[in-house]
């Protein structure tokens, strides 16, 4: 197959012997000794980085140029065996959140469900239990995520109606990352009819336009279905979360998902980071948008990494010139934008980085990364493009 114009690292090499260096180093060879034998003038972990890219037969879909497939790391290949191409012209890039026409297009023509009334105030508030069953294969992803992590991070006391959720089990463990993650988790839950919201005096709970915005964490939420079909309904997921193969849908909408919640946990930190500076909020739609960019390039770890960078250096900034705290804040997000553009230009080898102890691990998290895909926190140090289901 052929490759890609050899990066000026390995431009000392000829083609048999970069032939040999790729053979070699996915035969498991140990990386100082062929960093070493080759000449090349790199850290070990970054090595593969360098690696030509093969060109693909198959022409982008969006514009027509040349695809190409980049060399994975050799740690991850088994959970990326079958990854895609990238564009050599435009941003289309099949293993990443692809934001091209073509992608977007498909994306939307995937998620396509029949329509279906959402449901009155009236309904969402007072709607009574519905005793059809429910099968995992009936789900969307998310919806099965949501409901393990529900069923697992909060007490519950059974009725004659179905089952009443009530304050979590584990104060330090959320639902998700962010109050507007879990907000839209639970929304998306009661638009499709498997909870309905009880608002009781005392509970600082409103309904806005038929959405749910929850202000208090007792806030009860009761499943619209008996509690035994419940219990099955849950088992059954477990069960085939685990399975080797899943329904179809799920695996188009894994990295969605893994996205959302990604995106969830670099927004959680950033804002901790910022709050513990004491910077004022900035642009929520700037902010999620250096966020996403992150993503297609770095792991969640990699991406606080540079989060923390950029908060450090806007606070030195802060002290040196004696600017205002708004114009810090915006310097932040400028410093990080500037950093990541950067360490991507310049194929940084970012340390790892440890989920920050002020952003603990969120119920979505254990599930979909321990029950769905059995990395556990694996993930937060793993490229989104490579987080596949097993098997």
């Amino acid at each position: 197959m052929p490759y890609s114009t050899l990066h000026p690292k390995l431009a000392h090499l000829s083609d048999s012997q970069v032939e040999e260096l790729i053979i070699r180093y996915y035969g498991g060879e140990k990386l100082k000794g062929l960093v070493a034998q080759f000449g090349i003038d790199c850290t070990v972990s970054t090595l593969h980085k360098y690696l030509p890219a093969e060109i693909s037969d198959q022409p982008c879909p969006n514009c027509g140029a040349v695809m190409e497939m980049p060399s994975p790391c050799r740690n991850l290949v088994w959970r990326n065996a079958d990854m895609l191409s990238r564009c050599t012209q435009c941003i289309h890039g099949k293993h990443k959140i692809c934001g091209c026409d073509f992608c977007i297009t498909q994306r939307k023509a995937n998620n396509i469900k029949q329509a279906e009334p959402k449901p009155t105030k009236e309904q969402i508030v007072n709607g009574q239990p519905e005793r059809l069953p429910i099968q995992p294969e009936d789900l969307t992803l998310e919806q099965a995520v949501s409901i393990l992590a529900l069923s697992r991070g909060y007490y519950s006391i059974g009725t004659n109606n179905g089952l009443l959720l009530y304050t979590a089990k584990l104060d330090k463990v959320p639902l998700a990352p962010t109050t507007e993650l879990s907000d839209d988790l639970v929304n998306r839950l009661v638009e499709a009819s498997l909870l309905s919201v009880c608002i009781q005096p005392g509970i600082d709970c409103e309904l806005i336009s038929g959405r749910l915005t929850t202000k208090n964490p007792k806030v009860t939420l009761q499943w619209r279905m008996p509690e035994t079909s419940l219990e099955t309904l849950i088992q059954a997921i477990v069960q085939t979360a685990r399975n080797t193969v899943w329904p179809m849908h799920w695996y188009g909408q894994l990295e969605e998902l893994v996205l959302a919640i990604s995106m969830a946990e670099c927004i959680e930190f950033y804002e901790w980071c910022a709050k513990a500076r004491q910077f004022p909020n900035v642009e929520e739609k700037a902010k999620s948008g250096l966020i996403r960019n992150m993503l297609l390039d770095f792991t969640v770890g990699e991406s606080c990494y540079l989060i923390a960078s950029g908060a450090r250096l806007a606070s030195d900034m802060l002290v040196r010139q004696s600017i205002s705290l708004e114009h810090t804040a915006n310097s932040m997000l400028g410093v990080c934008q500037r950093w990541s553009e950067k360490a991507k230009k310049e194929n940084w080898a970012i340390k790892p980085f440890s989920r920050n102890v002020n952003c603990p691990r969120s119920m979505v998290s254990y599930v979909l990364y321990d029950t769905f895909l059995s990395i556990g926190e694996d993930s937060f140090n793993t490229p989104i493009a490579l987080i596949k289901k097993p098997g």
